[in-house]
């Protein structure tokens, strides 16, 4: 457990950075399987000034809308910076779950 409490958790040989991110991993392994979905975990996103953002998830959903998502337990200062700067350099939301 870190500063912020959440446990690291392993699912299919993959690494988690809370049991949160994982279920949310394992409810869209679901959907894609029902065909309703294909995801993209910890993509790599290039901001403004040479930053880097790393969203948890990037879903493409059946009716070819797209979804970047990240899975938060604690919104730290730098999340909510890049989060800011990603929604006005790319026009679209963050959803957070």
């Amino acid at each position: 457990m870190n500063k912020y409490r959440n446990v690291k958790t392993i699912v299919d040989g993959m690494k988690f950075d809370s049991r949160r991110e994982a279920n949310y991993y394992i409810y869209l392994k679901a959907q894609r399987a029902c065909g309703g979905l294909t995801f993209e975990r910890q993509v790599r996103i290039p901001l403004a000034a040479g930053i880097k953002y790393v969203v948890d998830f990037v879903v493409k959903h059946k009716s070819g809308r797209v979804e970047y998502v990240d899975v938060k337990g604690y919104r730290t200062t730098v999340y909510r910076m890049k989060k800011r700067l990603f929604e006005h350099q790319y026009g679209v939301p963050i959803t957070e779950v």
